[in-house]
């Protein structure tokens, strides 16, 4: 059940279980009533409930507490609840057996989900040139662990002449453009309407769907749809008649809009988007979205991020943001295109500090990671910062908190830095650093496999990739290395096999 879909003001457990029954009709379960009572009294049901992060803020508390309530009440069935790592913190400690983070994608995992496209791709087109592409590109990586982003990548690459750009704002405007533009592939019609209007729409709908007075921040009634179509048409030079065409158009050719309930209601195909189109809608009015901020700051973190991407001078709005969340303006300081380095300074050495310091450094060490990614001199002095402390600093936890960081960079510069410190016994977190950036590591722990180090080829057996198979492949034919390479060797291999065809089956 998604979460956002609970909109009533006083909550109780039995609205709860007629939301359930109501589920099960939506799915082709019909008159699920005696179901859904006896599966809960007997423990026979496994719950999901998807996105505590999606409900409305002044619901969200009393929310919880009957999630709560409904847990005790039926203790006997599993229950596993979903959120957003900013949003989530530790409300269910006392009524979950474990709470768990959801990894990204690694570099075998990409691969694996591109399969599906290779089919697709005409002459000229690899899934192997598509990862190099991504391999180039250290910010559009980090999206492309998302499967929703890395899906759209795979789409845009496979059917139209889309070329990846360097930053997370580049990738949401171009792909954006590029899938309101699409045409009717099949009947080769022509777009009825102007991508620039079809956006215009967008962000209208996402303003309206992220605003914190609505009940419900992801569905979109197509009765409301019509009116707020009213007051957007005629600045679009449209009229009322047009409402249907558009609205069609954007959900059958771009797919950014999907519908649902049988054309009853409307949602975004991904949060992300959603998002993406608010922060454009405010592009121009920064106090009003510092405003939101203040509000809710769950709900519009993503979007005072995005909005940084599109404005050309964010100095006000990162202060204002700092003083409410500050990691959330270390964040922002990943995409901001303009800010004052006064400022700037000031939130990186606070962030460098809480790395050093703090034990859950997590998403420290991401924000960091994406600051020190940027080529240009902030994130080189931020990077330069993290291989000081690899080098210099004589404290292990200082240490471990930057090679996490560096790893997160995604940088090949970070694999070598990592590399030196790979056989020292306090830093044995390392392995799994470089294990986490996948291909990237594949070269450099051939070197150090060649040092007949048998833990380095266990890292490439970890990553898993064609390129570390063939790297294993290698040192069967090394007289000192082919005895410890060759059972690796099958094991990588077998285990490439089994994903080739689960994804054939697929």
């Amino acid at each position: 059940m998604e979460l956002h879909s609970l909109k009533e003001s006083k909550l109780t457990v039995e609205i709860l279980e007629k939301k359930l029954v109501q589920v099960c009709a939506l799915n082709d379960f019909p008159k699920a009533d005696r179901f859904i009572t006896d599966g809960l009294k007997k423990g026979r049901l496994f719950l999901l409930l998807d996105g505590l992060d999606e409900v409305n803020f002044s619901l969200r508390a009393e929310v919880i507490e009957i999630i709560k309530t409904f847990i005790d009440t039926y203790e006997k069935c599993r229950v596993i609840i979903t959120c957003r790592t900013a949003v989530y913190h530790n409300q269910f400690f006392d009524v979950v057996q474990q709470t768990l983070d959801i990894e990204d994608f690694r570099d075998k995992q990409i691969r694996d989900f591109l399969k599906a496209w290779k089919s697709q791709m005409s002459p000229g087109k690899s899934v192997e040139q598509l990862i190099e592409q991504l391999r180039k590109r250290p910010k559009i990586m980090e999206l492309a662990r998302n499967p929703l982003l890395l899906t759209m990548m795979a789409y845009l690459y496979t059917d139209t002449p889309f070329i990846l750009p360097h930053s997370r704002i580049e990738f949401y405007q171009k792909a954006t453009e590029t899938l309101l533009e699409l045409r009717d592939q099949i009947k080769n019609i022509r777009n009825e309407y102007e991508g620039k209007n079809k956006r215009r729409i967008l962000q209208s709908l996402a303003l309206y769907l992220s605003n914190f007075q609505q009940s419900d921040r992801r569905e979109i009634s197509y009765d409301t749809i019509i009116n707020k179509l009213k007051e957007v048409l005629p600045d679009l030079n449209l009229s009322p008649s047009d409402t249907n065409p558009i609205i069609k158009e954007i959900c059958d050719r771009s797919g950014l809009l999907l519908r649902i309930d049988g054309g009853e209601n409307y949602k975004f195909a991904h949060l992300s988007l959603q998002e993406y189109f608010a922060a454009e809608a405010l592009r121009e009015k920064e106090q009003e979205l510092i405003n939101k901020f203040k509000i809710d700051t769950v709900a519009w973190r993503e979007i005072v991020k995005l909005w940084c991407g599109l404005a050309t001078d964010t100095t006000n709005l990162i202060r204002e943001v700092y003083e409410k969340d500050p990691l959330a303006a270390l964040e922002c300081l990943a995409d901001a295109q303009v800010v004052d380095e006064t400022l700037a300074k000031k939130i990186i050495e606070h962030f460098k500090q809480e790395l050093l310091h703090q034990e859950d450094t997590e998403n420290i060490a991401k924000a960091l990671a994406a600051v020190a990614a940027d080529y240009r001199p902030r994130g080189s002095a931020l990077l330069q910062f993290l291989v000081d402390i690899m080098n210099e600093d004589d404290n292990s936890s200082h240490k471990q908190a930057a090679a996490k960081t560096l790893s997160y960079t995604n940088l090949p510069q970070a694999v070598d830095i990592l590399a030196k410190y790979y056989d020292k016994p306090h830093l044995l977190e390392v392995r799994q650093e470089l294990i986490r950036m996948g291909d990237l590591a594949v070269s450099t722990l051939e070197s150090i496999a060649m040092e007949n180090c048998v833990e380095a080829m266990d890292d490439l057996v970890a990553i898993g990739t064609p390129d570390a198979a063939d790297t294993l492949e290698k040192f069967l034919h090394d007289p000192q290395l082919k005895q410890q390479a060759a059972w690796r060797v099958t094991a990588v291999l077998d285990k490439l096999k089994e994903d080739e065809n689960i994804s054939d089956r697929l």
